[in-house]
């Protein structure tokens, strides 16, 4: 995870502060739910994902936005 903090960190850097750059993790924390409530909080309206997942499967790729879509959907009832 340090890798993953560093990456976020210099992307924080590189857009600045009109932008909050932030990570989840599926199997550990921060997951989605504590993540997309400090979005809240933040008043973010609009985010992009991006996925960085080593499995080249699409299946992989696409069950982990379906469950970012789904911790959203609960939080944001």
């Amino acid at each position: 995870m340090d890798h993953t903090k560093s990456l976020v960190k210099k992307l924080q850097e590189r857009l600045g502060s009109d932008v909050i750059v932030d990570f989840v993790m599926r199997y550990t924390p921060p997951f989605a739910p504590e993540v997309i409530e400090r979005l809240q909080k933040e008043n973010v309206e609009k985010f992009t994902l991006f996925l960085c997942i080593l499995s080249t499967l699409h299946t992989t790729s696409k069950s982990s936005l379906e469950d970012f879509e789904e911790a959203y959907h609960k939080v944001c009832r």
